[in-house]
């Protein structure tokens, strides 16, 4: 998994924390009749006690995200969520609501970026403006 991959369950986990989610596993395999088919990001607990399969995207959820969540979460036996910045379109969106996968939907303030990420970037635009 790539480093904006990690930064987005890092962000993801404690986005779903501080909603009062207790989160049991990371990256939990999913194995059917003996063989591994997959692996959901997160697997948590609502503090209704109702647990989910949680898929987190860094952007806009498509219509194929919200599908692979709502299968893993099948597969697991576990009700479907996605922790995204939105949906891509409005197919997306009435996916979702029709196969009942709850969205947390983040700022589209967060960067999803590891600390090295930033400071390269930062350090970029400092030496283009000076260069300017």
């Amino acid at each position: 998994m790539g480093s904006r991959g990690v930064s987005s369950e890092r962000i993801a986990r404690g986005v779903l924390e501080r909603m009062g989610f207790k989160v049991l596993s990371a990256r939990q395999r999913i194995v059917t009749r003996g063989v591994e088919v997959g692996e959901v990001d997160l697997v948590a607990e609502s503090p209704r006690g109702e647990r989910f399969s949680v898929e987190v995207k860094a952007g806009r959820a498509s219509v194929s995200d919200v599908r692979q969540a709502y299968s893993n979460a099948k597969l697991l036996g576990l009700k479907p969520m996605l922790v995204c910045k939105g949906f891509s379109d409005a197919a997306a969106e009435a996916v979702a609501g029709e196969l009942g996968v709850e969205v947390v939907e983040l700022p589209q303030f967060y960067l999803l970026l590891e600390a090295e990420e930033l400071e390269s970037i930062v350090r970029r635009a400092v030496v283009d403006a000076l260069e300017e």
